[in-house]
């Protein structure tokens, strides 16, 4: 009975122990960059991809690098029948 206890009590401090390390770890794809987050104030920024380390009460935002903020500025263009057409891209 006792060597149950032990083995019950083992196997609740490894599944303990399991969760733990899981919330505790995280993966950055090689087309997104990550912002940790604790308590909803940015702590850093982890722009390298691959598997990383956070605190569990910290949480990971991801955001899409592939983004381009670049606003192009419209053209006119004339076309073949003489009309102008506005070309914003």
């Amino acid at each position: 009975m006792n060597r149950n206890a032990l083995l019950i009590g083992l196997g609740v401090v490894a599944a303990l122990v399991l969760i733990l390390l899981s919330s505790t770890l995280y993966t950055v794809h090689q087309t997104q960059q990550a912002l940790v987050l604790q308590f909803g104030n940015p702590k850093r920024v982890v722009k390298e991809p691959g598997l990383d380390f956070k605190w569990p009460w910290q949480n990971a935002v991801y955001v899409d690098r592939r983004v381009l903020d670049f606003d192009a500025a419209s053209e006119e263009v004339i076309l073949g029948d003489q009309k102008r057409l506005v070309v914003d891209a």
